[in-house]
Formats: C-alpha cells, structure tokens, sequence
C-alpha cells in the first residue's frame, strides 16, 4: 500500500531526481468504474529512464550478472517476421543479440528483470517505485485523468510526444519518429514535472506485485507471480496496446528479460 500524505515540505534537491509532492490519487477500477482515492507520499523520481552508460557503471564496480547473461538469451521482437522469440546472447549489451549492433550509452537499458532493476536501484541508494507512486508523478502530482504526462493529446499539430509504435501493430510500421526500437533518453519533450520518456521508449519495473484495485477496496490481496510495470514501450500501439496511457497497467514474472523493458528508480 501506498503510506498516507505527509506535510508538503521541499526537501533538498537530489541530483538527476525530481521531487514529486504528496498528494491524493485517484484510480478508477476499469471492471467496475468504481473510484478509489489513495494518498502518495513525497518522493524523489530519476528525470530519465536507466541508461545503458549507467548501467555499465554498476556492473564495473560489482561485477554483477543479470539474468539474461545467466540464462543466455532473452526475449526479442523480430522486427522483420514482427514474432517474438528467444534470442541467444541478448542481453543489456546487445539487447537484439550479438548479431545486432549493440546499445548505445545514452539509451535505455533493456533486457533486465526485475531482481536485476531492484539491484542496480539498491546499488545506489535507491528503490524500484511503486506503481501508484509511478503513476502520481506521471500526473505531475496533479491528481487529474489526463491520459498522458502533458495532457489528453497524443498527435496535436503533428507533434511526435514519444517513442511508440507508429501504425496498426505489428503489420503496419511507419517509424516517423526515426527510431525503431529505443531512443536515447531526452529525445522528446519533458512532463511539466520536468520528466523524460515516461510515455513509450520501454516499460518501467515497478515493485509491487500484481494487484486489482478491488481489492484495495476490498483489503484482501492474492498471492501474485507477476510484478508491476508502467509506461508502454516502441512496440505498443492503440490498436494493440495503449500501454503509454498513464492508467495503463502491465504484469510479468520477475525473472523476465525484454528487449523494451527498463527502469527508473525512486528514492
């Protein structure tokens, strides 16, 4: 559960992180319509997605091996026979396998699961968010039903505003934001928060397992095999999946490895 709100006080700024106010959230439960407000506490948010540079730096300094290079492939997306497929040697240096080019720096890292995101957030000092609190700072702490970070349109004047499919998914791929998988991070606008990317690019590891907003109502949870993510990728389309909407919800187990999923980390 997200913590009551606490006494908005400004605390010092931390470096690369905005500062995300407490406040109320409202969430509407998409089985019954049924209106559910929690309070968010204060909290710290990275302003981009992880990047692979990052990443590097983490692995250098503890020699850490994330579960893809343990299993020795991982899931990718042909873009040419648009299937997924395991691929051996993807992992977050070659996210489309050593036979693609690698990632670049500036680029999200992919290919982690969740135990590898927790641990990279927990070698800084930080933690995974969870995904209300994900979802309150993609509202700018505004507690509004805006479908996405800067408002309720996606395409206005013709404007590109993410790293999302672009077409009917998987067969029509028009690529008119020039990139066909990520985009190094700070490619588009930012949130009036001041946040990057958190509409498309890749998915975001959340901490919490997977819940259904009845059952915050209700005050009785089930045990879970799959953890939270937010945010939508390049792969998700309305047609197929509106996963860059705020109130969009996605779920996998924690050992998976994709080649659109990432994090961002909280303190």
């Amino acid at each position: 559960m997200v913590p009551s709100v606490e006494k908005h006080i400004l605390p010092d700024p931390v470096k690369g992180m905005i500062y995300v106010p407490p406040g109320p959230l409202d969430l509407i439960d998409p089985n019954s319509s049924t209106t559910l407000r929690v309070y968010v506490q204060g909290f710290f948010m990275d302003s981009t997605e992880a990047t692979v540079a990052e990443f590097e730096r983490f692995v250098k300094e503890t020699g850490y091996k994330t579960d893809a290079e343990k299993f020795g492939n991982a899931g990718v997306f042909n873009m040419d026979d648009r299937t997924w497929g395991l691929v051996d040697g993807a992992d977050w240096r070659h996210p489309r396998g050593k036979s693609k080019p690698a990632a670049g720096k500036s680029e999200p890292v992919t290919q982690l699961s969740w135990y590898d995101a927790r641990a990279f957030c927990a070698w800084q000092g930080k933690r995974l968010p969870h995904e209300l609190e994900w979802e309150h700072a993609a509202r700018n702490g505004r507690n509004d039903q805006d479908l996405y970070p800067w408002g309720g349109d996606w395409d206005s004047g013709g404007k590109i505003r993410g790293n999302v499919w672009q077409g009917a998914f998987p067969e029509v791929f028009k690529n008119l934001d020039g990139f066909e998988t990520t985009a190094p991070v700070g490619s588009f606008e930012p949130s009036p928060l001041g946040f990057l990317d958190l509409s498309g690019n890749v998915w975001e590891w959340c901490d919490n397992w997977r819940f259904e907003y009845d059952q915050l109502i209700q005050g009785a949870f089930t045990l879970s095999t799959e953890k939270a993510m937010r945010g939508g990728s390049f792969l998700c389309a309305p047609n197929y999946c509106h996963g860059y909407k705020i109130s969009s919800r996605s779920f996998t187990t924690p050992e998976t490895s994709l080649f659109h999923i990432g994090c961002r980390c909280v303190d």
